[in-house]
């Protein structure tokens, strides 16, 4: 049996797209190792830069064969964004396409690299959400401070997760990159919010805690959650409590910050 895959609608949110989209594209292909894979290389156009390299990635590795047009001879298969799950194969096949491509040698890491990610960065000309805004009262624990991924390369992204030893960053979608971090790499993400269930407010965790990915790391800390925020005005979801809100480093927050690092050194 030939397949023409169509992926609609893939998320311009990095971890919502691995999860959601390529997870499921990357599985039917695997479950289909004697077809032909068919898809309109056109859709990587309309793709961020992040998609577009994985997409590329599994074009050559599986041999995806380009066809503009559905063919007779082909069953069309849409690949739409499904409810998050995780596969643990089929992250490892991601890995280790990247590390491949980019010739990362997935090796214990030599030298520390403490890297504070403080998301200081604009998307479609806005300020996004979540950002830590006082970073400098705490930046003295850290050997780089990362402002933005959104100006670094996918190349660059991958090279720089892949050597963290220590990351604290806000909770968010550049989280996905946990899969390409290195296996004694430890990361406090700092939780800003709850969500509403039940009448209560109970603490968020990360997908990548949720649904699996953690295993490629030694250890997702989510468990501080920052006590003073600043009101964003960005929208968010109803079932969310203040989850957009940016991230004001208090005396309480500096501690914990400084208490885990002397648990991780």
């Amino acid at each position: 049996m030939n397949y023409l895959i169509q992926l609609k609608s893939p998320n311009s949110n990095i971890t919502h797209f691995l999860y959601q989209s390529y997870q499921p594209y990357l599985e039917f292909i695997l479950n289909n190792p004697k077809a032909e894979i068919y898809m309109n290389h056109n859709i990587l156009r309309k793709l961020p830069e992040y998609q577009r390299n994985l997409m590329e990635l599994s074009f050559n590795k599986f041999n995806v064969i380009n066809m503009t047009e559905p063919n007779s001879q082909c069953k069309i298969i849409k690949i739409e964004p499904t409810k998050p799950y995780y596969k643990s194969d089929i992250f490892k096949i991601i890995r280790k396409m990247v590390y491949d491509k980019y010739n990362i040698i997935d090796t214990p890491l030599e030298i520390k690299y403490k890297v504070l990610y403080i998301r200081n960065e604009k998307q479609n000309g806005n300020k996004i959400a979540r950002r830590i805004l006082n970073y400098e009262v705490i930046q003295h624990h850290f050997d780089f401070v990362l402002h933005s991924i959104v100006d670094l390369s996918f190349e660059e992204q991958i090279r720089l997760f892949s050597r963290i030893s220590h990351l604290v960053c806000p909770e968010g979608s550049h989280l996905g990159n946990v899969i390409f971090m290195n296996k004694k790499c430890k990361i406090l993400a700092i939780v800003n919010t709850g969500v509403f269930y039940d009448h209560r407010i109970l603490p968020y965790d990360c997908w990548q805690k949720t649904f699996g990915g953690d295993e490629f790391v030694e250890e997702i800390n989510t468990n501080i959650i920052a006590t003073k925020l600043v009101k964003s005005n960005i929208p968010e979801a109803p079932w969310y409590h203040r989850y957009n809100d940016h991230i004001y480093v208090d005396e309480f927050l500096s501690k914990k910050i400084k208490n885990w690092f002397s648990r991780n050194n």
